[in-house]
């Protein structure tokens, strides 16, 4: 199915450019800036974003760390780049996040992560996906992941477990769709682009 999801994706772009193409002949002149189909994919540490982010690019799809690509420690209040190292403190660069998306072009586009200030940026977004697991399910994967340490520590653990409680209430509260992310990474895919492809 994902490989099916994956060829109308491509074909809503090969469409949106002869669109483009038979404005100009006919002396519509487009505007510069044709905006590109973001969909942000959150959740908390331990649900899977970094490893979705593998399968959709892997699938051919075009995926982005939004943690690597924009993501630093920072003071909340002033954005300068701190010490300290917290969930509070956890920011996107905004004037990277809107300069990537103007660059983006046409094909649709899956942002996978989060920061306290992603709230300034939700006009970017066509869809935001938030990814959920149930608090056992969390504990094993922060316990026993190698690619992050963090949420190992206890008082990380119980912060992330403790803020798992309220997750589903906040998503719905700013309209985002839940997505069960116990289920093989591949079903979370097809799932979420099927969705994304509805939306377009």
């Amino acid at each position: 199915m994902t490989r099916a999801l994956h060829d109308a994706l491509a074909a809503h772009d090969t469409s949106g450019a002869q669109s483009r193409e038979a404005a100009a002949r006919a002396g519509f002149t487009p505007p510069a800036i044709v905006r590109v189909a973001i969909f942000q994919i959150d959740g908390l540490s331990g649900t899977g974003k970094s490893t979705l982010c593998a399968e959709l690019t892997r699938l051919g799809l075009r995926a982005v760390d939004a943690d690597a690509a924009f993501g630093y420690f920072a003071d909340p209040v002033t954005g300068k780049p701190t010490d300290a190292e917290q969930r509070s403190s956890w920011l996107w660069d905004g004037n990277k996040l809107r300069a990537f998306a103007r660059a983006c072009g046409d094909t649709p586009l899956f942002l996978c992560g989060g920061a306290m200030n992603q709230g300034e940026f939700a006009d970017l977004f066509e869809k935001r996906f938030v990814l959920h697991v149930d608090s056992d399910t969390m504990r094993h994967r922060l316990l026993t992941r190698t690619n992050n340490h963090y949420g190992k520590a206890p008082e990380e653990l119980a912060e992330q477990v403790e803020l798992n409680t309220r997750v589903v209430e906040e998503a719905t509260r700013v309209g985002a769709t839940i997505v069960d992310a116990t289920r093989p990474i591949s079903v979370v895919a097809d799932d979420i682009v099927k969705m994304a492809l509805d939306s377009i």
